[in-house]
């Protein structure tokens, strides 16, 4: 079954109004190259004469060293300390670099929050802070079980993608024997009766090979409270697709595993599963019901056809759906029941990214996040009786947002394709052309750039 493709929506945001400064980045030289000298003297670079030859085509390859693992090699680790030093030289001397990173600083230094789901009052469990006294160790996810007393939480060290998990007891703040390695692109789900979690890992690597090797089948586990990894049991591996992504998701009632698989991010296979977003015979998506029993083709039943827009997302929140469409690059959410059947549309805060909007079957309200580019994350709390929506928690920042506009143009490609595009700029100013701009265009891996706040 294949993952949502969407559509290429590019969004060009204009970011920026005021002066903006004007620098030389220097070009280092060595012995190939033309053109005039920089003033900069850069380390001189080892060239080997290490050379492939394919189709009775040599091909020099004299940098290859350089892809050792810089762990493992002085060699590299020297090259590395002593470009790194002429970089932070020739930076630390630019004019104005010191005013500047205050600046930064301080806009960048608010508080940032995720949608919450509800549960009790709040207080400090982990603060990813006390980590590491270099910083360098980063929360990597975190999932709670239902029952509330278990934390499960993950840690990327170093800056690597590798992840460790362990699991904290909540009213004690005590972390229970067991570390489960070896951890890459993979989601950590609580089982219903909250014993332990499912998770996706690769096997140990070879020594010296964990940040150079290839990781090939990926694996699904179970980890039980209190227990080492090695007793952790295997639940479902594929011998024969060495490059399947796995990850595992109980459902609610616990009477089903859901198995995904995808490769590249551009397919998944879903092995079972009772309602599915798939965009088979739907280039834009759409929303199918499958019978677990009945899995066939023949027995799918369309909930939600294919529409205009392309349908990003599908989540349960009481005894509705919510559906997170992307519509001119921006989000829009409508809400059905189960049937189908038209509920609402979300009045969102304006042009701008939602997400969120989970709940469980009992529930009575969801939260969901809101952001534009000049609007920092806000969460808000929705009544999925009314519809209702009210800020739970508002993000400050040291600027005022209401100083600035977005809107939205269109221009129309080669093609004829409408193409939107964002415009953010302080409140007033004359569009004439003469402002300095910033101008942001990506187009790559089949992806839409919406709207986002970053400083």
């Amino acid at each position: 079954m294949r993952r949502m493709n969407f559509l290429w929506l590019p969004a060009l945001a204009v970011l920026f109004v005021t002066g903006m400064a004007r620098s030389t980045q220097p070009s280092g030289t060595n012995d190939q190259a033309s053109g005039p000298r920089s003033t900069l003297t850069y380390p001189v670079t080892f060239r080997g004469a290490v050379a492939d030859t394919f189709f009775d085509v040599t091909v020099p390859d004299p940098y290859r060293w350089l892809e050792t693992d810089v762990r493992n090699s002085d060699s590299v680790s020297n090259w590395v300390e002593e470009e790194d030093g002429l970089t932070r030289g020739y930076l630390a001397a630019l004019p104005g670099r010191d005013a500047i990173g205050k600046e930064l600083t301080d806009l960048w230094n608010y508080e940032k929050t995720s949608a919450p789901r509800r549960a009790g009052r709040p207080r400090t469990l982990l603060d990813p802070n006390t980590l590491s006294a270099d910083g360098t160790t980063a929360l990597a996810g975190w999932a709670v079980s239902d029952d509330g007393r278990w934390l499960a939480w993950g840690v990327s060290v170093g800056g690597t993608d590798w992840q460790e998990w362990r699991v904290r007891d909540v009213a004690t703040g005590v972390d229970q024997p067991g570390v489960t390695e070896w951890m890459r692109y993979t989601a950590v789900s609580w089982h219903p009766d909250n014993s332990g979690y499912y998770y996706s890992r690769y096997d140990r690597p070879v020594e010296g090979t964990a940040y150079t090797g290839r990781n090939l089948f990926h694996k699904v586990c179970f980890h039980q409270v209190g227990t080492e990894q090695a007793a952790d049991r295997l639940v479902y591996e594929r011998k024969d697709q060495s490059e399947w992504l796995l990850n595992a998701n109980p459902t609610e009632d616990g009477q089903w595993l859901v198995l995904t698989a995808s490769t590249g991010g551009q397919k998944n296979r879903i092995f079972v599963q009772d309602l599915v977003r798939t965009d088979d015979e739907a280039s834009r998506g759409r929303l199918i019901a499958i019978d677990v029993t009945r899995p066939g083709r023949e027995n799918w039943k369309t909930i939600v056809p294919e529409g205009e827009e392309s349908l990003r997302g599908a989540s349960f929140a009481g005894d509705q759906i919510y559906l997170s469409y992307l519509k001119d690059a921006s989000s829009e959410v409508r809400v059905i029941d189960r049937s189908g059947a038209p509920v609402r549309t979300v009045a969102l805060p304006g042009i701008g990214t939602a997400s969120g909007f989970g709940a469980r079957r009992d529930d009575t309200e969801s939260f969901y996040t809101f952001a534009s580019f000049t609007r920092p994350p806000t969460t808000y709390r929705v009544d999925l009786s009314t519809g209702a929506s009210r800020i739970w928690r508002e993000t400050h920042v040291a600027f005022d947002p209401e100083a600035y506009e977005v809107h939205r143009e269109f221009i129309t490609s080669e093609d004829g394709t409408r193409v939107p595009v964002f415009l953010a700029h302080r409140k007033g100013i004359a569009l004439d052309g003469r402002n300095p701009t910033l101008l942001y265009v990506y187009g790559g891996f089949n992806q839409p750039q919406v709207p986002s706040f970053s400083i």
